[in-house]
């Protein structure tokens, strides 16, 4: 009997312990549909904006975040028109203004100088700058792929560039 008391202890508390959520799975034709430009690129730059907002899952405490901006030199375009460069904002947690331990936190749309991303964009109101297809969206990260560093075309000439 003590035997199933624990094993049911030991139930119940993995239950009330595991704080998982559902987050939905976007499939690439989705990412497609929704952004008015896809794109592979290279991050030249980024930079803090100084600007900073909060995003919130329900009735969940509002989690800030921290606006950046990094131009991404073009390598392919998939979807749309584009010049050799774009300017993209994005939204990381901004994690030394959090109070509170996050647990099950959102996946956000980051890039790192350097890197080769597959990105689902759209347009903002500004008309120069574009957002992750999924900008808005607690978790906004299936926007953006990180892609293995290789070879690339560039997009003047079609000639390679390592």
């Amino acid at each position: 009997m003590k035997r199933i008391t624990f094993m049911v202890g030991v139930v119940v508390f993995t239950a009330l312990s595991a704080h998982a959520r559902p987050v939905r799975l976007w499939q690439p034709e989705e990412l497609y549909e929704k952004a008015d430009v896809v794109i592979v690129g290279v991050v030249e730059q980024t930079r803090d904006t100084g600007r900073t907002a909060t995003i919130r899952l329900g009735n969940n405490p509002p989690l800030p975040v921290r606006r950046f901006r990094a131009t991404v030199r073009i390598v392919e375009i998939l979807k749309g028109k584009g010049e050799n460069s774009m300017v993209i904002e994005y939204a990381p947690l901004d994690w030394k203004a959090i109070k509170q331990p996050v647990g099950n936190g959102p996946g956000r749309f980051m890039v790192q100088r350097d890197k080769m991303y597959l990105l689902y964009l759209k347009r903002t109101a500004e008309g120069a700058v574009w957002v992750g297809a999924l900008d808005g969206e607690f978790d906004d990260d299936q926007a953006v792929k990180l892609l293995p560093q290789q070879t690339e075309k560039t997009p003047n000439n079609g000639s390679v560039r390592q």
